[in-house]
């Protein structure tokens, strides 16, 4: 996780596509049915749907269906086996076309969460659902927009051609099927199950959607290929790595506590997802490096460390290793010796704790061991505020990182932190590199590096007054955020992170 068959017409209006460069494209009926019923349920992961005349549209027509038994077994299930996040989707796809439950010992190979669970039973309150709630209706009137989704993602992906790649770094997978599934309800969540039907593999990757543009179609930006290639890469490493979990065991006894805390928020909850997701992120860096020139794979591979995965530059090079030597390595699985020994090694580096890393955000990362700067301003609305902040938030704290609010008048850090980075903040506009905001009331919070090991966040405006209040305007989980402050509160402009290395050298975008 990061966040098809061909299905009846009658069941699905939209068209089918041609699997031009190995891929199929297309929403998937079961995909969108599972969605809407954990939307129903309350499950956080699948209530993050971007705001669209779409979501509306599945929420009048199936709000009304929230007492149906399927929701309730969804809740009880959710809660007794944690089916949640990728559970789902592994289960969708081990449904044929009239919502019967296939291969169901794959299903448990797949994900032991559904071992114990009667999924024949659950499998019937699904069907009845899609029947009482006009499911097939509801998707053929919105079968045009699904052509529209389809042909933005088809587009794109035969452009990249991703198998390739695939076949010429695992080797080709005679009778595979590679299933890219827009999914339109589960916002920046994305997933990567598969299911094996008489030996043969359908890969899938759920994309979610959560940026429109213009025309009110998904975007597919870099972020959306990096996020493909990472969902296509489960399928090669995660069998290969799971059935050397008892080698790997070794490692993650170490590993896993050092990163826990990081793999939690990502909910990784064990040494055998956070094994996985290395391959899988290395994997990903050596696509990027390949496809889209170094900077692209380093890029990658930082991001990777400051999520945790600070090994990843080496397993990557490691990997490497393996996709040159097909001749000593004719398959991933002839390599995994390498693999193991190489967290082994990691393991014993690091018995002792992490090394030093560099400070690579996002604003999360640098508010969590951080000292909080007030301003020095006669904004008295102001200085209560951040007063109420630093007695909620920062009581007896302190760190190496700072938090400052304030103008650039009004907190010398603040200045210091527009002037490092280049970000440059008037009146009536905030540019960060190639992006530009205009108008009045704009507000910023940002991360830079103060040092290569340390960082400050700054919660700035050209005026004192627009900055009171500015916590409530969504952030943490990216270096930047621009806002506006209106009479009903702030309006998020645009969100994103700066480009970082390794060695602590940060870029605007």
């Amino acid at each position: 996780m990061r966040w098809l068959p061909l299905l009846l017409i009658a069941c699905h209006a939209a068209s089918p596509s041609a699997p031009v460069t190995g891929s199929e494209v297309r929403v998937d009926r079961r995909v969108e049915l599972v969605a809407i019923v954990m939307r129903l349920a309350g499950a956080e992961e699948y209530t993050q749907a971007v705001d669209a005349p779409y979501t509306k549209d599945v929420d009048a027509a199936f709000r009304p269906f929230a007492n149906h038994p399927a929701i309730a077994m969804t809740k009880q299930l959710r809660e007794s086996h944690e089916i949640a996040f990728d559970a789902p989707m592994h289960l969708a796809i081990h449904l044929d076309d009239q919502l019967q439950p296939r291969a169901l010992p794959d299903l448990v190979a797949n994900d032991e969460r559904w071992r114990g669970v009667d999924v024949a039973a659950y499998a019937a309150q699904l069907r009845d659902f899609a029947r009482a709630a006009k499911l097939d209706a509801f998707m053929a009137a919105h079968a045009a927009y699904y052509r529209r989704v389809e042909a933005a993602f088809r587009t794109r992906i035969d452009a990249e051609n991703p198998r390739a790649w695939f076949d010429a770094t695992f080797g080709a997978r005679a009778g595979a099927r590679f299933v890219v599934v827009p999914g339109l309800l589960d916002g920046g969540a994305n997933y990567g199950p598969h299911v094996t039907l008489d030996g043969a593999v359908e890969m899938y990757q759920v994309l979610g959607v959560h940026t429109l543009d213009a025309a009110g179609l998904p975007e597919i930006t870099g972020d959306t290929i990096a996020t493909l290639i990472h969902e296509m890469a489960h399928s090669y490493v995660n069998p290969v790595f799971d059935r050397h979990q008892a080698e790997l065991a070794r490692a993650g006894g170490v590993l896993y506590p050092l990163v826990a805390k990081l793999m939690e928020e990502q909910a990784y909850g064990d040494a055998r997802t956070m094994f996985d997701e290395s391959g899988v992120r290395a994997v990903t860096a050596l696509y990027l490096r390949d496809r889209h020139g170094p900077a692209a794979g380093a890029d990658a591979e930082a991001d990777e460390v400051r999520s945790g995965f600070v090994w990843t530059p080496e397993l990557a090079r490691v990997l490497d290793r393996f996709r040159k030597d097909h001749a000593k390595y004719p398959t991933l699985e002839a390599f995994m010796p390498e693999v193991v020994a190489f967290f082994d090694d990691v393991a014993a580096r690091y018995a002792h704790g992490l090394p030093p890393q560099p400070f690579l955000g996002p604003i999360n990362a640098a508010v969590e061991h951080a000292a909080l700067v007030p301003p020095t301003t006669k904004d008295a609305k102001l200085v209560a505020y951040v007063e109420m902040i630093r007695t909620k938030f920062f009581a007896g704290a302190g760190g190496a990182n700072i938090v400052a609010y304030g103008s650039p008048g009004s907190n010398p850090q603040v200045q210091r932190v527009l002037a490092q980075s280049g970000i440059q903040l008037a009146a009536d506009r905030i540019t960060l590199g190639t992006k530009t905001f205009t108008g009045p009331n704009l507000v910023l919070i940002a991360c830079w590096p103060l040092t290569r090991e340390t960082g400050a966040v700054i919660y700035t405006a050209a005026s004192d007054a627009d900055i009171v209040g500015i916590n409530s305007v969504y952030h943490g989980g990216t270096d930047w955020v621009v806002a506006r402050r209106g009479d009903k509160g702030f309006e998020t402009l645009g969100m994103g992170d700066f480009r970082h290395a390794l060695d602590g050298v940060w870029k605007l975008p």
